[in-house]
């Protein structure tokens, strides 16, 4: 296992953690000869490092406890986690089972470990023509509360007078349903006891079915705004990583700010399969994002073919509680160890996994998802965010 060059774990005010971005992302292709060490020695619970191809790590069942479910000083611990799945060695051009792309524009791996582009035979039509697209005039996450709470509602407003007229969104409608931010920073909406916020209380009860309120509670936990400039910065890792089109799975899309900012030529010549859980949330992304493929369902209930994606990219959801599926219920994962076990069926031999998830990834003692993750996959890359990421 070879890790990429990380940034250190910056704490404090201000944009520090836009200072050096991208120089996150200067790495060295991995060399699959040799493993390092993912942290010095000592440190018992990331020592599941895999000594020859093919060989696991740890032992074959779960891990009792989570010491540490992924909490920080400030109650929000995130860091990003970049994986390249792996079951079957990739060397050449000539393998059966290709590098990173999809189809004709398939890229493979070398022995000598970089990557050769395979010969386009004609020109491919451009995908997801209808999607939108997210610039900087979007002023994605902008304003005060009780901004982003009157966007939301706006949001919401728009939708349910689509919906009745049996339309699309115009240009200009598209730019205010993108500014709907969900409700992960705005539990005081939901508190019958914060006055301040009865007006907007009041308002989306008017406007939400009890089943639909019901629903934009529970997404309080994990809904959380991911900023552009975090988005971006794993689009230009997967650059790095030689990924340029496929089949790209997003398992908790929330409004689909990864599809609006999804580079142009990626966008144009994927296909892209996103799942969320909320009701409200899934409606106004297929508005914004009709070429996708959204599915409203929990992820755990999402019917995908073993194998079968290029590229998993998101924010995934993190929590105390754990989702049931009968395929991994045997390791009892929280939330967050789940999104990472269940991608790692969908995506192929040689595709990547680039997610955003909790600090107890990486930090908890329970080391169970690090010895799955390391039985199937390569870790190239962890990259800490600040506290004040999200």
């Amino acid at each position: 296992m070879r890790l990429g060059k990380s940034a250190h774990n910056r704490r404090g005010g201000g944009n520090g953690h836009q200072d050096g971005q991208l120089d996150l992302f200067k790495w060295e292709a991995p060399n699959h000869e040799t493993f390092d060490a993912i942290r010095p020695p000592g440190r018992e619970a990331l020592a599941a490092i895999l000594p020859e191809i093919g060989e696991g790590t740890g032992g074959g069942g779960p891990t009792a406890g989570d010491a540490l479910a992924g909490r920080s000083e400030n109650g929000r611990g995130i860091g990003l986690v970049v994986s390249a799945f792996h079951t079957e060695r990739i060397d050449a051009a000539t393998s059966a089972r290709p590098g990173l792309g999809d189809g004709a524009r398939a890229l493979y791996l070398s022995a000598a470990g970089e990557l050769a582009a395979a010969d386009i035979a004609e020109p491919q039509p451009v995908l997801n023509q209808s999607n939108y697209r997210i610039t900087e005039a979007d002023r994605l996450g902008a304003g005060s509360l009780k901004r982003k709470c009157r966007d939301n509602l706006a949001a919401i407003e728009l939708l349910k007078c689509l919906e009745d007229e049996g339309r699309a969104p115009t240009d200009d409608e598209k730019r205010l349903l993108v500014r709907y931010v969900g409700w992960g920073g705005l539990p005081q909406v939901f508190d019958r006891w914060n006055e301040a916020w009865t007006a907007e209380r009041q308002r989306l009860e008017q406007l939400l079915t009890e089943e639909e309120l019901e629903s934009a509670r529970a997404t309080t936990l994990n809904a959380h705004y991911t900023c552009p400039l975090i988005i971006r910065a794993i689009y230009a890792m997967l650059a790095r990583l030689g990924f340029e089109s496929g089949r790209i799975l997003e398992p908790a899309c929330g409004l689909g700010h990864f599809i609006g900012l999804m580079p142009d030529d990626m966008h144009g010549r994927s296909r892209i399969t996103a799942i969320e859980i909320d009701s409200i949330t899934t409606r106004l992304a297929r508005l914004l994002y009709p070429d996708a493929d959204i599915r409203h369902q929990p992820f755990e209930e999402a019917r995908l073919a073993d194998g079968f994606f290029d590229v998993a990219v998101g924010n995934i959801p993190f929590g105390d509680y754990k989702p049931y599926d009968p395929q991994l219920k045997q390791w009892n994962f929280l939330v967050h160890d789940y999104f990472f076990a269940k991608t790692l069926a969908k995506v192929r031999a040689g595709g990547l996994i680039l997610f955003i998830t909790s600090r107890g990834t990486l930090d908890k003692m329970d080391g169970t998802l690090r010895e799955y993750v390391a039985q199937q996959a390569d870790l190239l890359g962890a990259i800490r965010l600040p506290n004040i990421a999200f």
